[in-house]
């Protein structure tokens, strides 16, 4: 367990304030890709470059991130992080010179040789590459465009220079979204994975943003299927020394729990709730993000996660400090407190599960 969290959240816990610890910011919203499940295709209707953050103001955003203790940064959607590549690099860079872990989800076809040599240069941490397929026809249709070879040099330029250089790091992931197109497909995409020198492949399951998405659910027959596969891939993994979410993937059943997240991670809660005999405390809440962590979206909007589709704070107004003890951040803390998650939890990631599952109980410690 991350031990930079544990320790924000008693600092919550025992003094009343804690300071976030990771933050995850949205560069831009424009992408190359078409995919099927994208949330950000489903629900953004017009792309503006004018209304995104520039550069300069990322950069400062992360003088502000560090001087208020954040430890981590993880680059993510709703676009493809590395569309405005250089810009990308740049602030990649600033986040390492400032002594933060880095973490970046991509679509790996932006990693041509130089890319590659530049990020491996700065020791930027995790790379996670949306890799869905072993199968470049599956892949190719699963993302909508012509991808996979792209991807799949990416990652050899990661790996050649990594080795060039003598460098551990960035590690290196497959993220794949779990779908009826690919399930079947998971012991290959392990293999695959090993075959390229990449540390591990993280299983996602699929959250159905539009009703198009749905014919990609798995019904019955195939989640029955993919309890068999998941166990196979296991012992898959062990062996080749991939690592993967796959025992968590099927312990939590990720696959049951997509798109209906708010009410199986209030569950959780009332489970171990019943076995304390204790209502709601704050080392058995459903959700800590809004005491830990710090979602910046491309047009500067600030929420606890972003997941939730609220009209937050917003970074071109305020200092990061100002959000993180202002109102906003306040009122949903309150909520949360009460276990009572919002409409828009039902779309989380349900690897979160695992991950509000160990803080739970680590913090459970530290209660009298």
């Amino acid at each position: 367990m991350n031990k930079a969290i544990i320790d924000t959240l008693l600092d919550w816990m025992k003094k009343g304030k804690g300071y976030p610890t990771q933050v995850q910011i949205h560069l831009t919203n424009f992408c190359n890709l078409k995919c099927i499940f994208c949330p950000t295709r489903a629900l953004v209707r017009h792309l503006d470059r004018s209304t995104e953050l520039k550069k300069e103001d990322w950069l400062r955003i992360i003088d502000e991130g560090v001087k208020l203790g954040v430890k981590e940064w993880h680059i993510c959607g709703g676009g493809e992080p590395m569309f405005f590549t250089e810009d990308a690099v740049e602030i990649m860079t600033k986040i390492k010179e400032s002594g933060c872990l880095g973490e970046i989800i991509t679509n790996g076809t932006f990693f041509t040789d130089d890319v590659a040599k530049k990020i491996v240069k700065i020791g930027w941490d995790k790379i996670y590459i949306s890799l869905d397929s072993p199968d470049e026809k599956t892949q190719n249709y699963l993302r909508g465009v012509d991808c996979y070879k792209r991807i799949i040099n990416g990652v050899k330029y990661l790996v050649k220079w990594k080795k060039k250089l003598k460098k551990n790091k960035p590690e290196i992931y497959f993220h794949s979204v779990i779908c009826k197109k690919n399930f079947m497909q998971i012991p290959e995409l392990l293999k695959l994975a090993s075959k390229l020198d990449v540390d591990g492949v993280l299983l996602n399951a699929l959250n159905v943003w539009k009703p198009e998405i749905k014919k990609l659910s798995l019904d019955e027959n195939d989640k029955k299927k993919l309890l068999t596969i998941l166990e196979e891939s296991e012992k898959i993994a062990r062996e080749l020394g991939v690592l993967t979410n796959v025992h968590e993937f099927k312990n939590f059943l990720f696959f049951e729990k997509a798109n209906v997240m708010n009410k199986a991670m209030v569950e959780e809660v009332k489970n171990r709730e019943r076995k304390k005999s204790s209502g709601v405390s704050f080392d058995n809440l459903a959700c800590y993000y809004p005491w830990y962590n710090i979602s910046i979206f491309s047009d500067g909007n600030t929420l606890p996660c972003f997941i939730l589709k609220d009209k937050g704070e917003n970074v071109k107004e305020k200092s990061l400090e100002e959000i993180w003890f202002g109102d906003y951040f306040n009122k949903i803390r309150k909520t949360f407190l009460k276990n009572k998650l919002k409409e828009d939890c039902a779309k989380c990631n349900p690897w979160n599960l695992p991950i509000m599952n160990q803080i739970r109980n680590e913090l459970s410690k530290y209660v009298d």
